[in-house]
């Protein structure tokens, strides 16, 4: 299996510090954190790598349309601009970009798949069957949560901390995948097409807003959910792990020579 494992770490090879960021803090630390100590079954562990690994494909996956987007835009506003700047235009222009709002769509089916595998992770930690991030009554991860909750009453108090994390970024979550979700109801209508301001001569990109009223630039958000995104999904993984080792601690080691993570025993001191 550790041959098996060190293959699919090279198959994942980094494009750019987000992947690198991604591969460490997901597959590359359950094989640094021997995790198959943890599991009580070699099955179990495989299951659980794989799950993983599909996790973390997810977000590279989600990382490259990224790439491509930045890619995609800087060759459609420069089309864009050749039409329209200082050409004595006195109307306002608006182009609609349907190949990089395919690549937006790519880019949240990927976040919503993260999601789904990192949740069917649980099976072989806990023994529940989650098949994905679902929702219930407008919330998603309340089924996730509702699994954990109807656990035994010594599992369930293992796994407190995980449960009050998920809880605590619901809502969030639940925005995201609502996103996702609108591509199935006809595209996202919260992002604008890339607007020519003839009157200042300038081109504006595509913008998302949100909810609370609060706009910005799809590209910053694009790079603002990938990175939340894979720190959000490292914190639950890690949190479910810690739920089979109840007195430890796993810590990120800020010195490149040595492995990434390390477990430490949790210890209090009585004053």
């Amino acid at each position: 299996m550790e041959k098996e494992e060190f293959v699919l770490c090279d198959e994942f090879s980094p494009k750019d510090n987000i992947d690198s960021d991604i591969i460490r803090d997901h597959l590359m630390a359950i094989m640094i954190l021997q995790i198959k100590n943890l599991l009580t079954s070699k099955d179990k562990f495989e299951k659980y790598f794989n799950y993983i690994r599909d996790c973390t494909e997810h977000l590279l996956k989600a990382n490259s349309d990224l790439r491509r987007y930045v890619e995609e835009e800087k060759k459609t506003i420069e089309n864009f601009k050749e039409k329209n700047l200082n050409k004595y235009t006195v109307t306002y222009n608006a182009l609609n970009p349907v190949e990089l709002n395919a690549l937006v769509d790519d880019f949240l089916v990927q976040i919503k798949g993260s999601f789904d595998t990192l949740a069917q992770s649980f099976q072989p930690i806990f023994d529940v069957k989650i098949h994905g991030w679902h929702r219930i009554k407008n919330k998603s991860g309340k089924n996730v949560v509702n699994n954990l909750n109807n656990l035994a009453k010594s599992e369930k108090e293992k796994a407190q901390d995980l449960i009050y994390f998920i809880e605590k970024n619901t809502e969030y979550i639940t925005y995201i995948v609502d996103l996702r979700d609108g591509i199935h109801r006809g595209g996202l209508k919260n992002i604008s097409h890339i607007f020519y301001d003839y009157k200042k001569n300038t081109i504006i990109p595509q913008i998302i807003s949100h909810p609370n009223g609060q706009r910005e630039y799809l590209l910053d958000f694009l790079k603002r959910t990938i990175s939340e995104i894979s720190q959000l999904t490292s914190s639950i993984m890690f949190l479910s792990l810690l739920a089979l080792a109840p007195g430890l601690a796993i810590s990120r080691n800020t010195n490149d020579k040595v492995q990434p993570y390390s477990w430490h025993i949790i210890t209090s001191i009585k004053k």
